[in-house]
């Protein structure tokens, strides 16, 4: 075998194994504005008029301020990833903090059990992908994603449960056109004194043992043309819950609990109905 059929596979060699080599001594090591281990305890958030506190509970989160009601889980934890995950593009050095859009009135506040973080959020760069922070004195530019998960109102991020409950045991629902009764037996159920078969007894308890509001009332008030057309009543072996039910003009239901005004628009009571429904011979009807 000649030498240079010997020296070519070497030297290929010897060449992938400086690239490998000095392409890791060369990475650029990703940084983050917060440690990514953070056990994130409460979240103040400020914005203009926007000032929103929110405190970690057992089973998720709490909003405690302007108001106290459960905030949305969901959001909420999709928020403490992106706080614990926002990447710092550069590190500014400058001083002079006035051109880049600090202000007391936008700024988040991160508690922890052994330290709090106080990031003052600037202004956008030109291709808004990126946002300038301000963390313990120092200027950074960081990725403006986590800010998409920043509340624009307290509605936003309010729990819009009207009900959940386990294993109901009866449900009533009167509208202005409606009447409907369900009550249920272990895996049969009646509706309105109609039996209905087990596997549509499962799907009904499915369909009812959970509703949700699209949102809430402004200013968790019912509007002046709100009037009383019924009610929704849903009752297990340990819980009950009775709601009386308004509609405006508009179409749009509201129901008034425990100091909220949920807002349901008209089209999901409309389909929730129409979806109970068809889990009935049509020959039934309701009343």
């Amino acid at each position: 075998m000649r030498k240079k059929d010997i020296i070519l596979p070497i030297l290929a060699i010897v060449l992938v194994v400086i690239y490998f080599a000095t392409g890791k001594k060369n990475e650029i090591k990703t940084e983050y504005l917060l440690p990514k281990d953070l056990n994130i305890k409460v979240i103040k958030y400020k914005d203009d008029d926007l000032d929103i506190t929110l405190e970690k509970a057992k089973d998720g989160w709490l909003i405690t301020k302007p108001e106290s009601w459960p905030a949305n889980k969901d959001q909420i934890n999709k928020l403490v990833s992106k706080l614990k995950n926002i990447e710092i593009i550069s590190k500014i050095d400058s001083k002079n903090d006035k051109n880049f859009g600090f202000s007391e009135k936008k700024r988040l506040l991160v508690k922890t059990d052994k330290i709090d973080y106080s990031i003052y959020l600037g202004k956008k760069d030109k291709s808004y992908r990126f946002q300038y922070v301000k963390l313990s004195d120092k200027i950074y530019l960081v990725d403006a994603s986590f800010t998409n998960y920043l509340p624009l109102t307290i509605n936003q991020i309010k729990d819009k449960t009207v009900y959940n409950i386990q294993n109901p045991k009866s449900f009533s629902l009167k509208t202005d056109n409606e009447t409907i009764e369900i009550t249920f037996d272990n895996e049969t159920a009646t509706f309105n004194g109609i039996n209905i078969d087990k596997e549509k007894t499962k799907e009904l308890m499915k369909l009812i043992s959970k509703f949700e509001s699209n949102t809430f009332a402004d200013n968790n008030t019912l509007p002046d043309d709100a009037k009383k057309i019924g009610y929704l009543k849903v009752k297990s072996a340990k819980k009950e819950y009775s709601f009386e039910l308004y509609k405006n003009k508009d179409g749009d239901f509201y129901i008034p609990y425990k100091n909220q005004v949920f807002e349901i628009y008209s089209f999901k009571l409309e389909d929730w109905i129409e979806n109970i429904k068809k889990l009935i011979p049509k020959e039934t009807g309701t009343k």
